[in-house]
């Protein structure tokens, strides 16, 4: 996928070697594939990650993460830039005991990879800013009462009823999949232009302020923060 080799670690996962010259640009940010996929590769549920860059015309490029699953993998709670992939998702299927949240506040941040812009979306504003605001999780059952996921089974019954989904899709013309979830997917995006230019805006204002580092600080010491407003 990448056009490099790979190596298997001690653990059995697979990591990518000769990355260090791929470099992503993405909004003036200069992004390390190599540093994202040896993040990925650090949860358990990941037996191999390969991260490249897709063209973008408002951000450069964006960033794509694939992901292979290890063998027995369980579902975890998808919370901070776990749910912001998961809202970047066209489906979704979610386990039952699943928890899904935006902490980014707690810490000083905002939901900057897509969060705070597709939940809007996803949910009636108010919903969203509960959500976004309070920085609290919410359960499975909550996210598809309010539209979020397609359905919530059992953890055990995920990747059975994702696959048995999947295969509902792939028994329809292809032709004709692909261009009705590209006009879908226009729709979305199309609305997301004006939103992201913000959005960098606002990632960069925040980066420097003296409550992000107050927040991270006192994540690590486990602590409240004594926020400032600046």
């Amino acid at each position: 996928m990448t056009g490099d080799r790979g190596r298997r670690l001690a653990s059995g996962r697979i990591a990518f070697v000769g990355r260090d010259d791929d470099v992503i640009s993405s909004a003036g940010y200069r992004i390390g594939p190599a540093e994202i996929e040896d993040c990925l590769l650090t949860h358990p549920a990941v037996q191999m990650a390969g991260v490249v860059g897709k063209p973008d015309p408002l951000r450069g490029s964006i960033v794509a993460a694939y992901i292979t699953l290890a063998e027995g993998a369980a579902p975890s709670d998808a919370l901070a830039g776990g749910f912001e992939i998961m809202l970047a998702c066209d489906m979704v299927i979610a386990a039952d005991t699943a928890v899904f949240g935006l902490p980014e506040a707690k810490l000083g941040l905002i939901a900057g990879g897509g969060g705070a812009l597709r939940l809007s979306q996803r949910v009636p504003r108010v919903l969203a800013n509960e959500m976004l605001l309070t920085a609290k999780p919410f359960a499975a059952a909550e996210m598809a009462r309010w539209g979020v996921v397609n359905r919530v089974v059992a953890e055990a019954e995920v990747l059975t009823t994702a696959l048995a989904l999947a295969a509902d899709i792939a028994a329809n013309a292809p032709l004709s999949v692909t261009e009705t979830l590209a006009l879908s997917d226009a729709a979305f995006d199309s609305e997301q232009i004006t939103g992201w230019a913000l959005n960098e805006v606002a990632m960069h204002k925040l980066a420097n302020s003296a409550d992000v580092r107050e927040g991270v600080t006192a994540f690590f010491e486990k602590r409240p923060p004594q926020w400032t407003g600046s």
